[in-house]
């Protein structure tokens, strides 16, 4: 498929979302452009021309200003393509708490901000792109994995009792933790290295 048929594609994916969502509302071109702040030719050319395909940034405004209008449960997919996808919490699909996930966000907000002001020296500035860094390295995440479940099998063994019976279980533990909070380090270190660089 060349490079014109898949952006037809998306077009006519987005249009028939788009004509979707008027109808399922019971909206007139008009009322969705009033709700979405254009104008309702904007919206015509979006259901008709295939060469005004909007951008996503605008695609994720519209989403936004439509949630605040009262469709609160609107995806960024069922806008894009009108199919809702369903609504999986983050521990199902990531192992990530809630409270992770919008903390990760509020970071990722923070970070645009700063971003776009060019604001030197804020903490959160490079904390998104070194957690990037790190998640993205699968063998690290591996090897953390492993010296973790190492570390709670031993202290399950030895915490009958309430602590370590034996001198050598607790080196032990002693040793797994050092490592664990070692390779997170040399991974910190490796990140302020190569940012240092750029």
């Amino acid at each position: 498929m060349n490079r014109k048929s898949r952006t037809e594609e998306r077009c006519s994916c987005f249009r028939d979302a788009i004509k979707a969502y008027r109808n399922k509302h019971g909206l007139t071109q008009e009322g969705l452009a009033n709700r979405i702040f254009v104008s309702k030719y904007t919206i015509k050319n979006w259901e008709r021309n295939v060469s005004s395909e909007p951008k996503l940034s605008d695609v994720y405004e519209m989403m936004e200003s439509l949630r605040k209008a009262g469709d609160s449960n609107l995806t960024f997919d069922e806008l894009l393509t009108g199919i809702a996808t369903p609504d999986i919490d983050a521990w199902s699909r990531t192992g990530l708490s809630d409270t992770a996930i919008s903390n990760l966000a509020q970071i990722n907000d923070e970070y645009k901000k700063t971003k776009l002001c060019e604001e030197p020296n804020t903490p959160h500035r490079d904390m998104l792109p070194f957690l990037d860094a790190l998640l993205s390295d699968s063998n690290f995440l591996r090897d953390i994995e492993w010296r973790i479940h190492r570390l709670v099998c031993l202290k399950a063994e030895c915490f009958g009792c309430g602590e370590f019976e034996d001198v050598g279980d607790k080196d032990l533990a002693d040793g797994i933790a050092f490592a664990i909070s070692r390779a997170f380090l040399d991974k910190v270190d490796d990140y302020v290295e190569s940012a240092s660089k750029n």
